[in-house]
């Protein structure tokens, strides 16, 4: 089988983030929580803007609300009047924001909300202790409609941007193969186009992920999403552009390989920026007719990756 050489097929991945996060007066006090992080994002992703509580009607200001287990689930009652169940309206507002709103790739939440928190939002018991903490429930219904889907908070965003739209535009190019309904072939050409990545994220994890490609697709997504989440670090920028030399050293002339290594050793040292290796790899693949190199997504990453990224410090860029 030959595998078409990748390119990113989304320029603007849709992104929904928390209406307080961008400033607007929607909390249940009336107030906002505007993240400079989360503003940044409408320069490279189209932003969908969704607070579930007061497009369910919950009304601004409202009762403050918090996540209770009981013996029906989980429930969203008032925090002072445990009498208050809007758990039904969260629901059907988050049924139908999936049905309106697809496709749908990364979500940026409020931390600890009972609608929108990434994964730490109370749940109570009976009693008022927290047994534990978890996603909020519109949160938790968006990556059941789309599994593997990118989630994250104002302050996990704050910290590492880019690499959360790196997370966003590898879940975009697999919705556009068709999510977990993507047929074999397809998603063979999902892996090949972002093994190299995942070998830069986390090595153990491109082998788990590789197991579960063709058996369990929904397994197989979060797995990679999961790898995506760790930055990389300088050892795992050190294996990827290693494999990638390895890949292309038996086709290259002396002089040009000797280029390479030096361009390598610079990068090692701080001299050069890690996106100057990747171009100078590009360029050789492309040279020797490894399309597949040349178009890797971690040697061509996508134009929302730079945008959020912070103006390096110096020349190294590492």
């Amino acid at each position: 089988m030959v595998i078409p050489p990748f390119t990113w097929p989304v320029v603007r991945p849709r992104v929904v983030v928390s209406r307080c996060l961008l400033g607007e007066a929607v909390r249940y006090d009336g107030g906002h929580r505007a993240s400079e992080a989360a503003a940044a994002l409408a320069a490279v992703f189209e932003v969908v803007p969704a607070c579930p509580e007061a497009e369910a009607g919950l009304g601004v200001p409202r009762p403050p609300v918090q996540r209770v287990a009981g013996d029906g689930g989980v429930r969203v009652r008032g925090v002072e009047d445990p009498a208050l169940d809007v758990t039904a309206a969260l629901e059907a507002f988050g049924a139908g924001f999936v049905q309106r709103q697809a496709p749908v790739h990364g979500m940026v939440g409020k931390a600890r909300s009972p609608s929108c928190a990434a994964g730490d939002s109370p749940l109570f018991d009976g009693a008022g202790q927290v047994l534990e903490e978890g996603a909020g429930v519109f949160a938790a219904a968006l990556r059941r409609a789309w599994p593997g889907l990118p989630v994250v908070d104002e302050a996990g965003l704050a910290r590492a941007p880019a690499l959360f739209a790196g997370q966003v535009a590898v879940f975009a190019h697999w919705q556009s193969l068709g999510g977990t309904a993507a047929p074999r072939e397809a998603r063979l050409q999902f892996h090949a186009a972002h093994r190299l990545r995942l070998l830069a994220h986390d090595e153990a994890a491109l082998c788990r992920a590789g197991r579960l490609l063709f058996t369990d697709p929904a397994a197989y997504i979060e797995s990679v999403m999961q790898a995506l989440a760790r930055p990389p670090g300088a050892a795992g920028h050190e294996r990827a552009l290693a494999r990638a030399r390895r890949h292309l050293a038996p086709g290259l002339p002396g002089a040009r390989l000797q280029a390479l290594d030096e361009a390598l050793a610079a990068w090692r040292e701080g001299g050069i920026s890690l996106d100057a290796v990747r171009r100078r790899l590009r360029g050789l693949a492309a040279e020797a007719g490894e399309a597949d190199l040349a178009g890797a997504s971690y040697l061509r990453p996508h134009p929302a990756e730079a945008g959020l990224s912070p103006a390096p410090a110096g020349c190294a860029g590492r």
